[in-house]
């Protein structure tokens, strides 16, 4: 790490080695500290979930395609997955660019699939997008972090049933 690195403030003491330079740290055999470049997890995340998505163009099959891949990354990627969540204290501002973009690339997908009729035009994106990403949030943070293995199948669909249902709201329907 650099020494004006944040994220050393939440790590034990005996976890952290110091240097000058990513110059300095690969001369020593070490990788630099990619997990502080807030871009990193946010561009990890995207490409995994747009790799899963490639060719897809139905959007609850996204959302299922989406959320396998959401979850597999962060148990690939689960010490920068501990790291963001733990941003909200170190440096709120990365935490919130963080989900912002997260949210903003994802509600764009939403709002053109309620243009192109996939699902209810009476969805409000902005709302939809914040319970998934909120469920999605506490499911991987659950499953990832906690260390409760990976939802079952039966829990997949169930997930992904839900998900459907509520992409599919009518307004009125309550």
């Amino acid at each position: 790490h650099h020494r004006d690195c944040k994220w050393t403030q939440v790590m034990k003491a005996e976890n952290v080695v110091y240097f000058e330079s990513s110059t300095e740290a690969q001369s020593k055999d070490f990788k630099p500290c990619r997990a502080c470049c807030r871009d990193h997890l946010n561009a990890t995340l995207r490409r995994d979930i747009a790799m899963s998505l490639e060719g897809v163009t139905d959007r609850l099959e996204m959302e299922r395609l989406g959320m396998r891949a959401f979850f597999a990354s962060i148990g690939e990627h689960r010490a920068l997955y501990q790291i963001m969540r733990e941003a909200e204290f170190v440096d709120p501002d990365v935490y919130a660019w963080h989900y912002e973009t997260l949210g903003a690339a994802y509600q764009r997908g939403i709002e053109r699939a309620i243009a192109e009729g996939q699902l209810s035009p009476d969805l409000d994106p902005e709302i939809a997008v914040d319970v998934l990403m909120g469920a999605s949030e506490f499911i991987g943070w659950k499953y990832g972090i906690r260390g409760a293995g990976e939802p079952t199948e039966a829990q997949y669909e169930h997930l992904v049933g839900f998900i459907a249902r509520g992409l599919m709201y009518r307004g009125g329907d309550t």
